[in-house]
């Protein structure tokens, strides 16, 4: 794979497409050719809409990996709904009489399951050991201060489980499309390394119904209209690619290690250093750095970027603009 593959890569895994559907039969050609499959709604009482949620699962016809539902009206005697061929995991922390987090996962995984204790908010954290690590959250909107449930999301974020695949999803009552409120939540999450995977209304005018992703893999996500509840279903598919060809015996590296350094020493990395978002300055930095190293570069075969990136950065200082 040469430099530009390279690239190609991270760009696709950076721009995420976002779908927005009205018939679930239309989902299917979207995300199914993806390894993992992930589905969040709002349910609004999973008892009482389970089966009008299974009557639309049926039109979806994929083989989803993890369901999430929120907002799910459970309390110490609620009898939790069996959906064939997964294993149901409700959270046990009652904050209101309409909270609730149940995650189901395909039975053919071996899960490790916990439940943080997340200000605030329900929540479950799943963790699918080499595949991926999950944590569904509901925060009610009574709460109207996000800054106890952001430190707290903070800590829990920071220790999940080491995993190739890391989703936040759930039903979180943040506007993320134009509410000001939401630039704290995610600047937090893009400083964590989580990609947003959804810039589509889940809610009448507002997403509140989030998937934020950190992987390397590609991955798309649909918002699909549903008369279960109020919320559309979210949908989340990530290409989970094979372990890398090794390079082939008689080949080489070959870059030019003092030229790319002066290179970066002469590049203008204002644009990293005035943008406010971190995520954008991440991306932007990251396309400068593959740029460079595209000059210097004599061979055609791959090389991982964050062993090159880290060795360059740690030679060269980058001086905050006054």
């Amino acid at each position: 794979m040469a430099i530009t593959d390279l690239l190609n890569d991270i760009d696709n895994s950076l721009n995420i497409t976002c779908h927005k559907v009205d018939v679930a039969e239309q989902c299917k050609e979207l995300i199914t050719h993806f390894k993992l499959k992930i589905l969040t709604l709002n349910i609004r009482s999973l008892n009482r809409n389970v089966n009008e949620f299974l009557v639309v699962f049926n039109r979806l016809n994929m083989d989803f990996d993890v369901l999430v539902f929120t907002e799910c009206w459970i309390c110490d005697d609620s009898v939790i709904a069996n959906i064939d061929g997964y294993m149901a995991f409700p959270s046990t922390k009652f904050i209101n009489q309409s909270g609730g987090v149940v995650i189901y996962v395909k039975e053919c995984w071996n899960p490790i399951v916990s439940e943080p204790d997340l200000h605030d908010a329900n929540c479950m954290l799943i963790h699918i050991p080499n595949c991926v690590t999950v944590l569904g959250i509901y925060r009610s909107p009574s709460f109207h201060n996000t800054s106890n449930f952001l430190v707290s999301l903070e800590n829990i974020a920071s220790a999940m489980p080491k995993s190739p695949n890391h989703v936040i999803t759930g039903d979180i009552n943040i506007n993320i499309l134009n509410d000001s409120g939401g630039s704290e939540y995610l600047c937090l999450l893009a400083n964590l390394g989580f990609i947003q995977a959804v810039d589509k209304p889940t809610r009448n005018s507002a997403c509140l119904d989030h998937f934020f992703v950190k992987t390397v893999h590609h991955m798309e996500s649909v918002v699909c209209s549903t008369s279960v509840s109020d919320h559309d279903i979210v949908l989340l598919g990530v290409e989970q690619n094979g372990p890398s060809k090794p390079m082939p015996k008689n080949s080489h590296l070959s870059i030019d290690f003092k030229a790319l350094e002066k290179d970066l020493k002469n590049s203008n990395f204002s644009s990293v250093l005035n943008e406010s978002c971190p995520q954008n300055s991440a991306i932007r930095l990251e396309k400068i750095l593959h740029q460079c190293i595209e000059r210097h570069n004599k061979s055609l075969n791959a090389i991982k970027v964050n062993q090159i990136s880290f060795g360059l950065l740690s030679n060269v200082s980058l001086t905050p603009l006054k």
